[in-house]
Protein backbone atom coordinates (compact mmCIF):
# COMPACT_ATOMS: atom_id res chain seq x y z
CA UNK A 1 0.00 0.00 0.00
CA UNK A 2 1.54 3.22 -1.16
CA UNK A 3 -1.00 5.33 0.63
CA UNK A 4 -4.63 5.79 2.06
CA UNK A 5 -6.60 8.35 3.34
CA UNK A 6 -8.66 8.77 6.46
CA UNK A 7 -11.49 11.21 6.58
CA UNK A 8 -14.38 12.02 8.71
CA UNK A 9 -18.05 11.25 7.71
CA UNK A 10 -20.83 12.81 9.49
CA UNK A 11 -24.27 10.71 10.02
CA UNK A 12 -26.14 13.03 8.07
CA UNK A 13 -24.58 13.29 4.75
CA UNK A 14 -26.66 12.18 1.69
CA UNK A 15 -25.71 8.50 0.77
CA UNK A 16 -24.71 7.43 4.45
CA UNK A 17 -27.05 4.87 5.90
CA UNK A 18 -27.25 2.12 8.91
CA UNK A 19 -28.42 -0.75 7.09
CA UNK A 20 -28.19 -3.56 9.24
CA UNK A 21 -27.90 -3.69 13.52
CA UNK A 22 -26.87 -7.43 14.25
CA UNK A 23 -26.57 -8.52 18.14
CA UNK A 24 -23.42 -10.47 19.06
CA UNK A 25 -23.34 -13.49 21.26
CA UNK A 26 -21.38 -10.61 24.04
CA UNK A 27 -24.53 -8.87 23.88
CA UNK A 28 -22.83 -5.86 22.16
CA UNK A 29 -24.59 -4.73 18.55
CA UNK A 30 -22.45 -4.79 15.32
CA UNK A 31 -23.56 -2.48 12.52
CA UNK A 32 -23.10 -2.58 8.43
CA UNK A 33 -23.08 0.81 7.48
CA UNK A 34 -23.23 1.83 3.61
CA UNK A 35 -21.74 4.27 1.91
CA UNK A 36 -23.93 5.45 -1.62
CA UNK A 37 -22.15 8.32 -3.52
CA UNK A 38 -21.50 10.29 -0.18
CA UNK A 39 -19.62 13.60 -1.10
CA UNK A 40 -16.93 14.43 1.31
CA UNK A 41 -15.36 17.79 1.44
CA UNK A 42 -12.00 17.89 1.17
CA UNK A 43 -12.12 19.77 4.28
CA UNK A 44 -12.80 16.51 6.34
CA UNK A 45 -9.41 14.75 5.01
CA UNK A 46 -7.77 13.77 8.66
CA UNK A 47 -4.80 14.84 8.13
CA UNK A 48 -5.25 17.85 5.58
CA UNK A 49 -3.76 16.39 2.01
CA UNK A 50 -4.89 13.36 -0.16
CA UNK A 51 -3.03 10.04 0.73
CA UNK A 52 -1.58 11.10 4.02
CA UNK A 53 -3.43 9.29 6.58
CA UNK A 54 -1.43 5.82 6.90
CA UNK A 55 0.93 6.59 9.62
CA UNK A 56 -0.64 9.31 11.28
CA UNK A 57 -3.54 7.58 11.44
CA UNK A 58 -4.14 4.25 10.55
CA UNK A 59 -0.92 2.41 11.89
CA UNK A 60 -1.90 5.21 14.88
CA UNK A 61 -5.40 3.81 15.55
CA UNK A 62 -4.07 0.21 15.28
CA UNK A 63 -0.77 0.49 17.49
CA UNK A 64 -3.38 2.04 20.20
CA UNK A 65 -6.03 0.03 19.11
CA UNK A 66 -4.05 -3.14 20.09
CA UNK A 67 -3.16 -2.16 23.27
CA UNK A 68 -6.13 -0.96 23.89
CA UNK A 69 -7.76 -4.78 23.60
CA UNK A 70 -4.90 -6.03 25.51
CA UNK A 71 -6.01 -4.20 28.18
CA UNK A 72 -9.40 -4.97 27.87
CA UNK A 73 -8.14 -8.79 28.00
CA UNK A 74 -6.04 -8.29 30.73
CA UNK A 75 -9.26 -6.85 32.90
CA UNK A 76 -11.10 -9.88 31.83
CA UNK A 77 -8.42 -12.12 33.47
CA UNK A 78 -8.58 -9.57 36.24
CA UNK A 79 -12.26 -9.95 36.51
CA UNK A 80 -12.03 -14.11 36.12
CA UNK A 81 -9.46 -13.87 38.96
CA UNK A 82 -11.34 -11.79 41.55
CA UNK A 83 -15.50 -13.59 40.61
CA UNK A 84 -13.40 -17.13 41.16
CA UNK A 85 -11.78 -15.88 44.63
CA UNK A 86 -14.89 -14.44 45.96
CA UNK A 87 -17.08 -17.64 44.76
CA UNK A 88 -14.22 -20.14 46.03
CA UNK A 89 -14.59 -18.33 49.53
CA UNK A 90 -17.94 -18.10 49.96
CA UNK A 91 -19.51 -21.68 48.31
CA UNK A 92 -18.98 -24.09 51.14
CA UNK A 93 -18.81 -28.25 49.96
CA UNK A 94 -19.37 -30.71 52.90
CA UNK A 95 -19.33 -27.53 55.31
CA UNK A 96 -15.64 -26.08 53.87
CA UNK A 97 -15.22 -23.37 51.52
CA UNK A 98 -14.25 -25.06 48.12
CA UNK A 99 -10.85 -22.98 47.95
CA UNK A 100 -9.40 -25.71 50.64
CA UNK A 101 -9.78 -28.43 47.63
CA UNK A 102 -6.35 -28.66 45.63
CA UNK A 103 -8.13 -29.01 42.37
CA UNK A 104 -9.53 -25.01 43.20
CA UNK A 105 -6.14 -23.70 44.25
CA UNK A 106 -4.65 -24.73 41.11
CA UNK A 107 -7.19 -23.01 38.65
CA UNK A 108 -6.93 -19.65 40.72
CA UNK A 109 -2.78 -20.14 40.60
CA UNK A 110 -2.83 -20.59 36.83
CA UNK A 111 -5.49 -17.46 36.61
CA UNK A 112 -3.02 -15.31 38.95
CA UNK A 113 0.46 -16.07 36.92
CA UNK A 114 -1.40 -15.29 33.76
CA UNK A 115 -2.80 -12.42 35.17
CA UNK A 116 1.03 -10.94 36.12
CA UNK A 117 2.58 -12.01 32.75
CA UNK A 118 -0.31 -10.00 30.81
CA UNK A 119 0.02 -7.23 32.72
CA UNK A 120 3.60 -7.10 32.34
CA UNK A 121 3.45 -7.59 28.24
CA UNK A 122 0.69 -4.95 28.30
CA UNK A 123 2.41 -2.53 30.15
CA UNK A 124 5.95 -3.04 28.14
CA UNK A 125 4.45 -2.24 24.71
CA UNK A 126 2.26 0.29 25.91
CA UNK A 127 5.43 1.92 27.46
CA UNK A 128 7.51 1.68 23.76
CA UNK A 129 5.03 2.46 22.22
CA UNK A 130 4.77 6.33 24.46
CA UNK A 131 8.46 6.32 24.25
CA UNK A 132 7.91 6.60 20.27
CA UNK A 133 10.24 3.08 20.38
CA UNK A 134 9.65 0.49 17.96
CA UNK A 135 7.49 -1.85 19.47
CA UNK A 136 5.34 -4.18 17.17
CA UNK A 137 7.07 -7.02 18.13
CA UNK A 138 6.22 -6.46 21.97
CA UNK A 139 2.66 -5.65 20.75
CA UNK A 140 2.31 -9.01 19.00
CA UNK A 141 3.04 -10.82 22.13
CA UNK A 142 1.16 -9.02 24.12
CA UNK A 143 -2.08 -9.76 21.80
CA UNK A 144 -1.61 -13.00 21.64
CA UNK A 145 -0.94 -13.27 24.84
CA UNK A 146 -3.30 -11.98 27.02
CA UNK A 147 -6.14 -13.22 23.93
CA UNK A 148 -5.03 -17.45 25.27
CA UNK A 149 -4.70 -16.30 28.61
CA UNK A 150 -8.09 -14.87 29.12
CA UNK A 151 -9.45 -17.76 27.28
CA UNK A 152 -8.06 -19.81 29.59
CA UNK A 153 -9.24 -17.27 33.06
CA UNK A 154 -12.82 -17.19 31.67
CA UNK A 155 -12.59 -21.40 31.25
CA UNK A 156 -10.86 -21.79 34.88
CA UNK A 157 -13.97 -19.59 36.39
CA UNK A 158 -16.55 -21.37 34.89
CA UNK A 159 -15.60 -24.64 36.28
CA UNK A 160 -14.51 -23.01 39.86
CA UNK A 161 -18.20 -22.06 39.69
CA UNK A 162 -19.52 -25.17 38.50
CA UNK A 163 -23.09 -25.11 37.29
CA UNK A 164 -23.61 -21.75 38.46
CA UNK A 165 -21.00 -20.71 35.92
CA UNK A 166 -23.29 -20.89 33.11
CA UNK A 167 -25.93 -18.28 34.45
CA UNK A 168 -26.15 -15.02 33.97
CA UNK A 169 -26.08 -13.92 37.46
CA UNK A 170 -22.81 -14.72 37.71
CA UNK A 171 -19.70 -13.17 35.92
CA UNK A 172 -17.56 -15.88 34.29
CA UNK A 173 -20.21 -16.55 31.08
CA UNK A 174 -20.23 -13.00 30.26
CA UNK A 175 -16.73 -13.39 29.85
CA UNK A 176 -16.33 -16.49 28.04
CA UNK A 177 -18.80 -14.17 25.42
CA UNK A 178 -16.89 -11.28 25.34
CA UNK A 179 -13.44 -12.71 24.85
CA UNK A 180 -13.59 -14.14 21.36
CA UNK A 181 -15.24 -10.91 20.06
CA UNK A 182 -11.24 -9.36 20.56
CA UNK A 183 -9.32 -12.24 19.16
CA UNK A 184 -9.59 -10.82 15.40
CA UNK A 185 -9.22 -7.37 16.98
CA UNK A 186 -5.65 -5.58 16.38
CA UNK A 187 -4.53 -8.88 14.84
CA UNK A 188 -5.51 -12.55 14.83
CA UNK A 189 -3.42 -15.18 16.97
CA UNK A 190 -1.98 -15.87 13.52
CA UNK A 191 -0.82 -12.92 12.42
CA UNK A 192 0.98 -11.99 16.03
CA UNK A 193 2.32 -15.62 16.32
CA UNK A 194 3.75 -14.70 12.41
CA UNK A 195 5.16 -11.66 13.52
CA UNK A 196 6.91 -12.79 16.51
CA UNK A 197 8.38 -15.53 15.06
CA UNK A 198 9.97 -13.58 12.27
CA UNK A 199 11.22 -11.17 14.55
CA UNK A 200 13.10 -14.49 16.54
CA UNK A 201 14.50 -15.67 13.30
CA UNK A 202 15.76 -12.20 11.84
CA UNK A 203 19.15 -10.53 12.48
CA UNK A 204 17.33 -7.25 11.84
CA UNK A 205 15.02 -7.90 15.06
CA UNK A 206 15.67 -6.89 18.91
CA UNK A 207 16.70 -10.41 19.76
CA UNK A 208 19.27 -11.77 22.05
CA UNK A 209 22.61 -11.13 20.17
CA UNK A 210 20.92 -8.58 17.58
CA UNK A 211 20.84 -5.15 16.75
CA UNK A 212 19.23 -3.06 18.92
CA UNK A 213 18.19 -5.83 21.49
CA UNK A 214 18.89 -3.51 24.47
CA UNK A 215 16.36 -1.02 23.20
CA UNK A 216 13.37 -3.50 22.85
CA UNK A 217 13.97 -5.13 25.89
CA UNK A 218 13.15 -8.85 24.01
CA UNK A 219 15.30 -11.90 24.23
CA UNK A 220 15.32 -15.24 23.49
CA UNK A 221 17.51 -17.82 26.37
Amino acid sequence: IRSLSAFIVEKDMPGYKVERVEESMAGRDTASLRFDNVRVPESYLVPPGVGRGLTPVFMAVWDVGRMGICGCLTGCILGCCRASVKFAKERALFGKPIYNLQAIRHRIAEMYVDLAAARSLTYRGAWLRDKGLSSRLEQSAAKYFTTQAALRASLHAIHIHGGSGNMVEYMPQAYYRFVPLLIAGGGTDEIMKDTVGEAAVSGANPVMGARGAEESGFYIM
